[in-house]
């Protein structure tokens, strides 16, 4: 029995559907098993890492150091204010990038050139023809010239003999030699020809080199003004702030660009894109019935009016940078020691956002939100009911949070939040989205978007690394035992003034109980009269005053103990003391050094990490910025070569930064120094443009840039072309009239003669042989 036409293709169309319905199922099964795997995996890591958040929150209890049913009655906050001090002494601008041709650009050495043109010389026919001509014609010249001289100098010597003259006296005629005047002619062309090879071999490695050298210089003004964009220095400063509290703090830049999935980030890219998902999910939240709808009208009705304005740009693109808390970053325990986390197979990162916001940004989850854990923001703590540092070590790993579990952990403020986590994981090269509390992914994994040879878009910045550690121990924790003693000493000393009030005691068998009461409710130099029960008795005799004991400043000496935690922090006393006895400027500036000196490992760990950052963003910007967009940051005359890869920056140009350029800068050592070199720049550009006969307005240029160099080292802003004279305009130009300056070379009619040929190739022994 045959079956219709139209029942086979239902029937095809069935098994094809139920087919693919079998695949999203095993498919939507693969990927619940995934994120709940790795849900796992980031709560075991938490659960490793356990007891540094612990420690996190006790160092930060130290850094606030307030007051408050502690054991001491005294809380100094020494800490706060030697991380208030360090932070603007380590990082007090954004560093100065540093751009470099590669090793790679050097041309070879003169002499290899030489070789090389020579090889290329004798090897062509070409040249040994020229070569061959010359000497010809050389021996032709020689010859003739020499026959001409014999004939002209032949009658006078017959007439000479016909005279009876000596051989002696005979006219000498010239020593002329056609064979070494063709090779003398040969060498020299051979010379000329290596000469023009050796220019012609070094044009390219030259060109290299000039390219390096602009592409730097521009790399250099790109970087400075993402990172100038970014607000580096705003997440910078907390960045240091939480190093040298917990030991360790977190950086994060990411290229923001709404062309895809963007990691997640906390300095979002305000833009047109920005405000129309967030309307996007206002609409799906009326139409899914809100309980409050005039509310969410109203909301809608504003977010219409601010996209109307058109105040934003449609799309906007840059380098977003991020400054994580410690405990907001988990690194794979499988890499050992934090200071190794590029060498994690992966890191996760949490942050927190509200139901609305994580509607906006992870449509795909949907109604899957509501089973989302959920997560409130912890209120900030009373300083007066604050826990002290001293007074126990029960300290939670959850205190070290700004969001907490929605019970029993705390007071959390209004507002319901979801913890959102962003897994990099290395041994795919995939980024996963996760959600607590949902076995899904909030968007489907995806690659780094620039890729870069770090992979990892986080930077770490760590204080007081101890081998064999996993975590480091920041000044905070190394020094908790003499912040305590500081405070034990001086609650001691308050114990001690309170105590030591003056007293009087006096006779109360000779005085009624009216006039005791009398006595003990008298103020300070109050007038007491008294009535003794023996009247006339001295009342000297009946009053006398208590001794007490006398405050011993040698017990209550804080000296030794600033001084042991300035060699912890680093600090010198012309930082954090008050000046007691006057100190010379030389004094100061050589405790100003020790602080130097002191905390250059700290510097050390910055330039690291910037130096880290540099790199990152040349291979970030290289791969989004195109010619136009690096023409409006640095200039028309900006260099950016089109098609380059990342393995390519390495072989043009070396990225870093100047070192210790973030810091407070240490400018009486650096004047010391620029004074030295000064002088000595300064005689070679005169020297050096006299020789090449270089115009004046080039010798005018150099020492401008030598002043604005000079002036720059001083510290403070100063343009320099404010106490230059400018240049002239119009028909007055350079070198052609006007007064001299003094040290400047004189006006010259004609250039000045340039250096002698270098000295001719030696290529005997090739000439021989050819």
């Amino acid at each position: 029995m045959s079956v219709p036409t139209t029942d086979m293709q239902a029937m095809s169309l069935g098994m094809a559907a139920a087919e693919a319905g079998d695949q999203m199922a095993q498919a939507k099964a693969k990927e619940e098993a995934d994120a709940k795997r790795w849900l796992e995996k980031i709560k075991e890591a938490r659960k490793f890492d356990e007891g540094s958040r612990k420690q996190y929150a006790f160092d930060r209890r130290y850094a606030k150091r307030r007051k408050g049913g502690g054991i001491f009655e005294v809380d100094v906050p020494i800490a706060a204010t030697y991380i208030d001090i360090l932070k603007s002494f380590l990082y007090a601008r954004d560093p100065d990038v540093d751009v470099m041709p590669a090793t790679s650009t050097e041309p070879p050495p003169e002499d290899e050139l030489v070789r090389m043109a020579k090889q290329a010389v004798m090897a062509d026919p070409t040249t040994q023809q020229q070569a061959q001509q010359a000497a010809m014609q050389a021996r032709q010249e020689s010859a003739q010239k020499k026959n001409t001289i014999v004939q002209a100098v032949a009658p006078a010597a017959a007439k000479s003999l016909q005279g009876g003259a000596l051989p002696n006296q005979l006219p000498q005629l010239p020593d002329i030699d056609p064979q070494k005047d063709a090779e003398a002619a040969a060498r020299a062309t051979m010379d000329k020809l290596v000469r023009a090879k050796v220019k012609e071999l070094s044009q390219p490695y030259q060109q290299r080199r000039d390219d390096a050298k602009q592409f730097g210089s521009t790399l250099e003004i790109v970087i400075s003004q993402l990172w100038k964009k970014g607000r580096l220095k705003v997440k910078a400063k907390p960045l240091v702030g939480s190093g040298l509290t917990i030991g360790i703090g977190w950086l994060k830049a990411t290229w923001q660009e709404r062309t895809g999935n963007d990691p997640i980030v906390e300095s979002q890219i305000n833009d047109l894109q920005d405000n129309l998902l967030h309307l996007a999910a206002s609409r799906q939240q009326l139409a899914e019935g809100d309980p409050n709808p005039d509310e969410v009208k109203a909301d809608i009705e504003r977010q219409i009016l601010g996209l109307q304005a058109q105040v934003e740009v449609v799309v906007a693109r840059g380098l977003a940078i991020d400054f994580v808390q410690g405990e907001d970053i988990q690194v794979s325990p499988d890499c050992g020691a934090m200071t190794s986390y590029l060498d994690a197979s992966w890191i996760a990162h949490r942050s927190f956002k509200t139901l609305d916001d994580a509607k906006a940004c992870f449509p795909k989850l949907g109604d899957k939100l509501k089973s989302a854990a959920t997560y409130g923001q912890v209120k900030p703590i009373d300083p007066n009911n604050a826990p002290d540092a001293a007074a126990s070590q029960d300290v939670s790993e959850t205190e070290a949070d700004s969001f907490r579990a929605g019970s029993g952990s705390g007071p959390i403020a209004e507002g319901t939040s979801v913890c959102v986590w962003e897994a990099w994981d290395k041994n795919s090269n995939t980024i996963l989205t996760l959600v607590e509390g949902i076995n899904a992914y909030a968007r489907d994994p995806y690659t780094p978007n620039p890729g870069t040879s770090r992979f990892y878009p986080f930077f770490q910045f760590v204080v007081g690394e101890v081998d064999g550690s996993r975590h480091p121990e920041g000044p905070v924790s190394r020094s908790a035992p003499l912040l305590d003693e500081y405070d034990r000493v001086r609650s001691g000393y308050a114990e001690h003034r309170r105590r030591v009030k003056p007293k009087t005691g006096f006779d109360a068998t000779n005085l009624s109980p009216e006039e005791i009461q009398k006595i003990e409710a008298g103020g300070t130099q109050e007038m007491i009269p008294l009535k003794p029960l023996q009247p006339g008795s001295p009342i000297r005799d009946m009053l006398q005053p208590l001794a007490y004991a006398q405050i011993d400043p040698a017990l209550y000496d804080t000296a030794v103990i600033r001084a042991e935690l300035e060699m912890i922090w680093g600090i010198q006393e012309a930082l954090s003391s008050s000046i007691r006895t006057a100190k010379t400027a030389t004094e100061a500036e050589i405790q100003q050094t020790g602080t130097t000196a002191r905390t250059g490992y700290m510097r050390d760990n910055i330039d690291s990490l910037m130096g880290e950052l540099a790199e990152y963003t040349a291979e970030v910007a290289v791969q989004k910025l195109d010619a136009q967009d690096v023409k409006d940051m640095a200039g028309p005359w900006a260099f950016w070569p089109e098609g380059m890869k990342i393995d390519d920056i390495g072989s043009l140009v070396s990225v870093d930064i100047r070192a210790g350029s973030s810091g407070k800068p240490d400018t009486s050592r650096q004047r010391q120094a620029w004074a030295t070199v000064m002088p000595v720049l300064q005689n070679a550009i005169l020297q050096v443009g006299q020789l090449r006969g270089s115009s004046r307005q080039d010798i005018a240029d150099s020492i401008e840039a030598l002043i604005e160099e000079t002036l720059a080292r001083t510290g403070d802003r100063l343009d320099a072309a404010r106490f230059l004279p400018p240049a002239p305009d119009g028909d007055d130009m350079p070198g052609q009239g006007g007064p001299m300056a003094p040290g400047l070379p004189a006006p010259q009619s004609a250039p000045l003669p340039a250096p002698a040929d270098p000295a001719p190739i030696d290529n005997t022994e090739d000439m021989t042989n050819g």
